[in-house]
């Protein structure tokens, strides 16, 4: 598989940066390409950190563009973008990142795949973080096609997209297809990684989330309670625990106990904003919480 394959080329991209920096000055060509190098290796095996740090190192003094590649132009925007993210700056963030895939979808024949996938995947994600749900989840189809095809079907970006596309695709009003989306991802999570499903408690809040909005709290509920321990921590999904209360509480309503789901959700909702839930999203589960409590 594609990730094999980088997994073993990893310590050796590393082996090379050191030796390149031990032997060349800060902000040559060859540190420049060493570092992307690296980068590429690191999001083949899922080390988004890594990549993150070797993006950001290309996007400031004293490299920026050292190269005329479109590969290159891609990296320096990519960095800036995840720099403007991580300090809250989600339209800059947004455009630079558009700006990145815009230099990877110039390049032409033989151009990296990889690159313009990972593009993709940024812009798909900083257009949901601003709730531009419909421009993010056509970027998220896109990633997952060139993630597909450099990967194979199994590689779990391929499957992290396949529930972004599901989660998307929920929120634009299709929670029908977005069952069916998450469905196929379990599938796939299941033949590449066997019982051990890692990615679980992200598809089974879906199908939840999806069952809900399609009346089928009965169903919802089972699915919600048992993904209500598991350890989001690690999994960079903070709010995860309110998320699902606050479906445990939609599902409550829908089922007729009112005043208890009612409660739960407005707990739920209040802790979101603490916990990074997108302001859109929250204020759009306010307006459907408004539609639920009883008249005065």
């Amino acid at each position: 598989m594609f990730s094999h394959r980088h997994a073993e080329a990893a310590a050796p991209a590393r082996h090379l940066l050191a030796m390149v920096e031990a032997l060349t000055p800060e902000g040559s060509q060859e540190r420049s390409e060493a570092m992307r190098r690296l980068a590429e290796v690191a999001i083949a095996i899922d080390n988004r950190h890594e990549a993150e740090a070797m993006f950001a190192r290309m996007a400031a003094p004293p490299y920026l563009v050292k190269t005329a590649s479109h590969e290159a132009h891609a990296s320096v925007h990519l960095g800036r973008g995840l720099r403007a993210r991580n300090l809250g700056e989600l339209e800059k963030a947004l455009s630079e990142f558009t700006r990145a895939s815009d230099w990877m979808e110039r390049a032409g024949e033989g151009r990296n795949e990889f690159y313009v996938a990972w593009c993709a995947y940024e812009v798909s994600t900083a257009h949901s973080q601003l709730g531009n749900l419909a421009d993010a989840l056509r970027h998220s189809e896109r990633a997952q096609a060139h993630f597909r095809r450099v990967m194979g079907e199994d590689h779990q970006y391929v499957i992290n997209t396949q529930i972004d596309r599901a989660a998307l695709t929920a929120l634009v009003g299709r929670p029908d297809a977005a069952l069916l989306l998450f469905d196929e991802a379990d599938a796939v999570q299941a033949r590449a990684f066997g019982a051990r499903r890692p990615l679980r408690g992200w598809i089974d809040f879906g199908r939840a989330h999806a069952l809900n909005a399609l009346g089928r709290p009965r169903e919802a509920l089972p699915l919600l309670h048992a993904i209500r321990s598991l350890d989001f921590a690690k999994t960079g999904w903070p709010d995860a625990t309110l998320r699902i209360e606050f479906e445990i509480g939609r599902a409550q309503w829908l089922l007729g106990e009112h005043s208890a789901g009612i409660q739960k959700m407005e707990a739920a909702l209040e802790a979101m904003p603490a916990k990074g839930t997108p302001n859109w999203l929250v204020e759009r589960e306010r307006a459907a919480l408004a539609k639920l409590r009883p008249a005065p």
